[in-house]
């Protein structure tokens, strides 16, 4: 039986979205392909076939790779991997008769998250990608600045997977929520960051008036969640919630709205698009034009708010269905899973 150990803070028991619905998922599939999967978090969670350690929170992400050293030390699988964020696998990088093969999952670098270079986080990551003996980048914009910025030519890509038959079910079975159908109800989902645009989101809540109710699916740990106060007849929060509920509310709106000046793949576009949604992107966002031609998927500028309300009050959202058959079959969590295991395999 071959093992593998995937290391990354974020994955817990109630899933916010994102990396840890996606590490959730590449580890169920590889359970059912008869592999021996651990995982090292800093929440405990259960997951049928997946042994969790878990790790105490600290402000030193140095020192918590070393700690994640000793755990993998002791569990010795035969591949390990994390994403470059945190670069948690930096320590056991370094050792130069490591008995692990090191796989870093590359979103994009640090400078490119937060726009300025020079940063301590992007000297470390890129030793970390340096060290890996493979690299698989989440999509060809997430490659592209792995080239430009790391210079690092070495990679595969291996697009995040969409779990559109689970999606599909929670849109059966999640609760029942009620919306004010007297008001276009939009999902926007994601940290309160510069990256996510919500800088960009907060004019358009401004100008919308009672013509708009937002849906704010807001991420789980404490500095994303510094919000002021809205009013809560335009504006609902929603935050650390069961994936079901949030579901709920996400089925129910009537569109969804990405502000995003970058993101490494965007597993919420797909699932919006999974669950019949309409959705608004911002433009300037590379990795959207990765996914194919849709009419589902309007792009736009969300630098513009007046721009982005006119979108969204001419937008059809009356016919709702789902426009999986749009997406790439790429971004399927079965291929995201096979490509996944032909790379640990070629190790």
């Amino acid at each position: 039986m071959k093992s593998i150990c995937f290391v990354h803070k974020d994955i817990a028991t109630i899933d916010r979205g994102g990396v840890c619905v996606l590490f959730k998922t590449l580890m169920s599939g590889l359970v059912k392909s008869g592999w021996d999967v651990s995982c090292i978090t800093q929440s405990d969670f259960k997951m049928d076939g997946v042994k969790v350690v878990t790790l105490p929170k600290t402000p030193d992400p140095l020192q918590y790779s070393k700690e994640v050293t000793k755990i993998v030390n002791q569990i010795s699988p035969d591949i390990v991997e994390c994403s470059n964020w945190k670069f948690e696998l930096l320590d056991y990088s370094q050792i130069s008769d490591r008995k692990s093969k090191l796989i870093v999952r590359f979103d994009p670098p640090a400078s490119t998250l937060f726009g300025e270079s020079g940063l301590p986080l992007e000297r470390y990551e890129k030793q970390l990608c340096e060290n890996a003996d493979q690299t698989i980048c989440v999509s060809k914009f997430c490659q592209k600045e792995l080239i430009e910025k790391y210079k690092i030519e070495k990679s595969v890509v291996v697009y995040n997977g969409i779990d559109i038959d689970n999606i599909l079910e929670l849109k059966t079975t999640s609760p029942v929520i009620t919306l004010n159908k007297d008001k276009i109800n939009i999902f926007w989902c994601g940290k309160t960051t510069k990256m996510k645009g919500f800088d960009l989101l907060l004019p358009i809540i401004n100008i919308s008036q009672n013509k708009i109710h937002w849906i704010l699916n807001i991420g789980n740990s404490i500095e994303e969640v510094g919000l002021e106060k809205f009013d809560e007849s335009i504006v609902t929060i929603i935050k650390n919630v069961p994936r079901n509920t949030q579901i709920g509310y996400w089925k129910a709106c009537d569109m969804f709205l990405t502000t995003s000046r970058t993101e490494g793949f965007c597993l919420a576009l797909g699932e919006a698009l999974t669950l019949g949604l309409p959705s608004i992107v911002n433009s300037e966002c590379e990795v959207f034009k990765e996914f194919k031609p849709n009419k589902f998927i309007h792009y736009s500028d969300c630098h513009s708010p007046k721009t982005i309300l006119s979108e969204i009050l001419t937008t059809d959202n009356t016919q709702k269905k789902s426009s999986t058959t749009q997406l790439n079959s790429q971004f399927s969590s079965e291929e995201m899973i096979i490509n996944s295991i032909n790379v640990y395999n070629n190790l």
